[in-house]
């Protein structure tokens, strides 16, 4: 998710800018979806719906670590020298490996991200119990940064002059790399994921480098592009399956039931039933959806 936010970022922003330069207008269209999103956010995940103070987490969701990630970006955006822009998720990923590396250990509530956040926890009470799962937002913020910047990175070699070829063994040859370097790192920083550590995101990163480059290849080189109609679907109303599938889980889970209740007798027995309850919630979840789509579009 963090990844293609960035994707999308040279796609989006710059047509926003005026002169090149960033004003008003592009500064009120990053406030806007990062609010948006952080608010979500706090309705999926961070316990805004109790509407209970004490028990609202201010930082405890992927959309939000993608509204962090997006905000970093979003200031590289406005940085010319493309130089810098390219160093920069290099240099997020280093000041974080090392932060990780030399202020504590990889345990559980040892590594200085979990650290960190219960300081900030104890100093700023107001936001809450974000630690949930041992997952770490605040300082990890540095890796949705950087993993947004990398995943703007490829669609800046996909959207450059050279041939299609030649920029999809670009992307994926810097997708391997970066798997590669991720690897290596591994005896001496543990693929944590609750904690974003170097290998796990450069890692992360690389497989979604070459995912995307496989796909770019499939649609755009051999134009292979029917039967693609569900992934579309889902890709340009992301955020919206996010959200039901957040928000309102049991109530699709509660109605395939009810719908798939006579199926034990059609067919004898009850083993398939979890599979077929799963279906009918994607079913019924691609359904809405699809009308969704269809009234946005109207």
């Amino acid at each position: 998710f963090i990844f293609m936010c960035g994707a999308a970022v040279p796609l989006a922003l710059p047509k926003r800018m005026e002169n090149g330069r960033a004003g008003w207008k592009y500064w009120r269209h990053v406030a806007g979806r990062v609010a948006l999103l952080w608010f979500l956010g706090l309705i999926c995940q961070g316990n805004l719906l109790t509407l209970d103070a004490s028990k609202i987490a201010l930082f405890t969701n992927t959309l939000q670590a993608i509204a962090a990630g997006y905000v970093v970006a979003a200031v590289a955006q406005t940085i010319r020298a493309e130089k810098v822009r390219r160093a920069l998720p290099f240099a997020l990923v280093a000041v974080y490996a090392l932060l990780l590396a030399f202020c504590g250990d990889y345990s559980q509530t040892g590594n200085f991200a979990y650290v960190f956040e219960k300081r900030l926890e104890t100093a700023l009470p107001f936001i809450g119990d974000t630690l949930a799962g041992h997952y770490t937002w605040f300082l990890s913020s540095l890796m949705f940064g950087a993993m947004t910047l990398f995943g703007a990175q490829a669609t800046e070699i996909l959207l450059s002059d050279r041939p299609q070829w030649t920029k999809a063994g670009f992307l994926a040859g810097y997708g391997a790399a970066l798997l590669a370097v991720g690897w290596a790192l591994v005896p001496v920083v543990p693929m944590i994921k609750q904690i974003f550590t170097a290998s796990f995101t450069l890692q992360a990163v690389g497989w979604s480098m070459l995912a995307y480059a496989a796909l770019y290849v499939l649609t755009d080189i051999w134009k292979f592009r029917r039967g693609l109609g569900l992934f579309i679907l889902y890709g340009q109303c992301a955020l919206m399956v996010y959200m039901l599938g957040g928000v309102f889980a049991d109530s699709f889970l509660a109605a395939a039931k009810v719908l798939t209740k006579g199926l034990p007798h059609l067919f004898g027995g009850e083993i398939y039933m979890p599979i077929a309850v799963e279906v009918v919630c994607v079913i019924l979840l691609t359904v809405v959806v699809w009308f969704y789509r269809r009234a946005k579009m109207a």
